[in-house]
């Protein structure tokens, strides 16, 4: 499924059950396979301290459920409010728990867990880019001046970081991935190549 817009995500997730069914397909798109016995049959229950249903297989009683070995395990959070913030947040990629929490009306002890979760997600996505094509290395420097006007170059106390940007064809850039370091020094430097040579297979520096 590819959305892109958001009121596509909600006529597509508008409904608490439209959430578990899409779960379900994903988590078992031929039909229901008990994890343990391959049993096909099972019945529902619920548990008082989560929001989405169990399924007991109905050879060998294993319990399974919707959200588990997912980013919503154990959540007791409605899935509705879970999938919202997903995608709100990895389209966004910046802001906050506080924002979080103040856009979706959630206690600020909830929003951080679901922040965190909204990272992991983009961590996991991002690792499946890879730099192609032509690409640059270079350095630079991020962060605000934290007295004075500042310097520039290699002597402000701005965060150093290593930029690895890759360019299709007519030379317009199409992935970027930034390493944070802690200064530009040579031995620094080499330390971070071999990960970004991981990325790209040819560079220009």
């Amino acid at each position: 499924m590819s959305v892109v817009t958001l009121l596509e995500w909600q006529d597509h997730f508008r409904t608490e059950d439209a959430c578990q069914k899409y779960l379900f397909q994903q988590r078992w798109p031929k039909g229901f396979v008990c994890p343990q016995c391959q049993c096909t049959s099972y019945w529902t229950g619920q548990r008082s301290d989560r929001t989405t249903p169990l399924y007991e297989c109905a050879g060998c009683g294993h319990q399974a459920s919707l959200t588990a070995e997912t980013l919503f395990h154990r959540t007791k959070v409605a899935l509705q409010v879970c999938f919202f913030s997903h995608f709100s947040g990895c389209r966004r990629q910046r802001g906050s728990a506080l924002v979080l929490s103040r856009e979706l009306g959630l206690r600020y002890g909830t929003a951080p867990l679901l922040h965190h979760n909204i990272q992991q997600a983009i961590k996991a996505r991002n690792a499946h880019y890879q730099l192609g094509s032509l690409v640059e290395l270079g350095d630079t420097y991020f962060g605000e001046v934290s007295h004075g006007e500042g310097k520039r170059g290699q002597g402000t106390n701005q965060d150093p970081m290593i930029v690895d940007v890759s360019f299709n064809s007519p030379g317009h850039p199409r992935h970027i991935f930034m390493d944070a370091v802690l200064n530009l020094k040579k031995d620094t430097v080499l330390e971070v190549l071999p990960q970004s040579a991981n990325r790209i297979p040819r560079c220009v520096a």
